[in-house]
Formats: structure tokens, C-alpha cells, sequence
């Protein structure tokens, strides 16, 4: 009876993290970010979250981040999510997303009103045996949002090799 008891609350606080304001939000995001739902696949789903994994997933009053399990016909990973508010009762804003796939995370969005707090995140902790060269490649431009710039066509290209 414990271990349904259990199962029955994960899908509630699960179900709870979906509804929220700065979940949708990251999610609409990364799906008007053309090279993220390219490098995942159609359709994306959402999986559950890592709720033990409190340095991964948590919310306090004025900050939110979390780690959102994305499903897709190409690649499994994660959206990483940082989010704030200027006090309870108003509206999140997203501040970061990263995306994680095969071990490997990256910063895709920054927003600029919290550019300063910020920074990208580097490339995972698996490093390339292949020498270090210098990309010089435009990033990708997102026609949506301007500041989804972060992953460059060279990066999606060494992804997709993955």
C-alpha cells in the first residue's frame, strides 16, 4: 500500500511541475527554437522528473529550476530551466535554458534582462578526442527570438553525429 501510496504522490507533485507557469513557458521556448526540436525530434514528449535529485529540481518562492525530460523520435536529454519572479503571486520569467543530450549540455537561450547573472553553459563533461578548433561559424538565428543564439550550425552538426 506505501509503495502505490508513493507512486500516487510522484505523479501528483509531477502533474503540479506541469501546469506551472515557468514549465510551460521553457517548454514553449525550446519549441519555437528550430535547431532544439530538429536535434530532438518530432513529436517531443515530456517524462517525469528526477524528484531526489534536489540540486536538478527545485522551487523556492522566487526561483524555480529543473530539469525537464524531453522524448523525441531522434534523441532523449533534458531541458535545464532557471527561472525567477519578483515576488509570490507574479509572473515567472525564464532566464536560461540548456539543452542535455548524450551527456552533453549547452546554453540555447539567455534571457537579457538577466545576462549578467547568467552565463553559458560549456559543453559537457564527455570532451572530443578531435583537436580543438576555433568555430567561426554564424550561430543559428532563431526567427521567433533573436537570443536563441547560442548553438551554432557546427554544434548541431557534431550533434547530430552523436
Amino acid at each position: 500500500m506505501a509503495l502505490g501510496g508513493g507512486g500516487v504522490f510522484t505523479y501528483l507533485i509531477n502533474r503540479n511541475f506541469k501546469k506551472q507557469e515557468f514549465y510551460q513557458k521553457s517548454l514553449e521556448l525550446l519549441k519555437n527554437y528550430p535547431p532544439g526540436v530538429n536535434l530532438f525530434g518530432q513529436p517531443m514528449r515530456t517524462g517525469n522528473l528526477e524528484l531526489g535529485k534536489h540540486e536538478r529540481n527545485y522551487v523556492v518562492d522566487l526561483e524555480a529550476r529543473i530539469a525537464i525530460p524531453i522524448h523525441g523520435s531522434k534523441k532523449k536529454g533534458f531541458l535545464h530551466t532557471w527561472s525567477t519572479r519578483p515576488a509570490i503571486g507574479e509572473s515567472w520569467e525564464v532566464n536560461k535554458l540548456d539543452m542535455e543530450i548524450d551527456k552533453r549540455q549547452w546554453t540555447f537561450y539567455i534571457n537579457p534582462n538577466a545576462s549578467g547573472k547568467y552565463r553559458p553553459t560549456q559543453e559537457g563533461p564527455e570532451e572530443s578526442s578531435e583537436p580543438e578548433t576555433i568555430d567561426t561559424q554564424e550561430p543559428v538565428q532563431n526567427t521567433t527570438d533573436p537570443h536563441l543564439s547560442y548553438l551554432t550550425s557546427h554544434d548541431i552538426e557534431k550533434l547530430k553525429k552523436l
